[in-house]
């Protein structure tokens, strides 16, 4: 008696899972990045004798048999994912159960399992065996470079290749100096000739007097 009511609840387990062409489906492995989204996808088949009524979409975590982490009839959602998982498509219109998860955390490496539950002129639920196994890697730093301004003077551009840059006011000094400079020595060439032509017209004068 006890090793036939085994093999009943045996065959009753494999047939919710994958007979009668019952079918769970997912991908093995999924990767994920901190503070990004992703979608696990989940999709189902049933033999197109059976009719349905309802579906119910449900996911575990962790084992097989693991804690349920969303429950579509119950309204139920786990505390550490509340605000960031969702069913994304109709079930019964598109025979998915795929969710998305979004503000990844690191935490949420872990193994999914996709549970759906339907009933009609049979209720029936299968559950995929091998689930979806996600990984959540550590966010990238992100990486800015410095340009410098483009309207930059040919100084400034001489002083960014040999060193640091010089300010645009100091440029502007060094400029003012270098024109007084020049225009205090043309005044003082132009003093110096004018003495010269001075001492010159003076010694003519006493070359005259001289003469007479």
């Amino acid at each position: 008696m006890g090793s036939a009511l085994y093999l009943l609840l045996l065959s009753l387990c494999v047939g919710m899972i994958h007979g009668d062409d019952f079918a769970v489906s997912q991908p093995d492995r999924l990767e994920g990045v901190e503070g990004g989204s992703i979608e696990i996808p989940c999709t189902f088949t049933y033999p197109d004798t059976h009719t349905p009524r309802g579906y119910d979409i449900a996911w575990r975590r962790d084992a097989f048999h693991g804690e349920f982490i969303l429950n579509l009839s119950q309204g139920y959602t786990h505390p550490q994912y509340q605000g960031r998982i969702e069913i994304l498509r109709d079930p019964a219109k598109e025979r998915t159960g795929t969710i998305g998860i979004k503000q990844l955390r690191r935490r949420d490496t872990n193994r999914y399992f996709c549970r759906v539950a339907i009933t009609g002129n049979r209720s029936v639920v299968w559950q995929s065996l091998p689930g979806t196994y996600l990984t959540v890697r550590a966010r990238r730093p992100e990486t800015t470079t410095d340009h410098p301004p483009s309207s930059v003077s040919a100084a400034s551009q001489h002083s960014v290749e040999g060193g640091d840059p010089l300010p645009q006011g100091l440029i502007l000094i060094i400029k003012v100096g270098f024109v007084l400079t020049i225009l205090a020595t043309i005044w003082l060439v132009g003093m110096c000739l004018m003495k010269r032509k001075e001492v010159t017209d003076s010694s003519d004068g006493n070359l005259c007097g001289e003469t007479k």
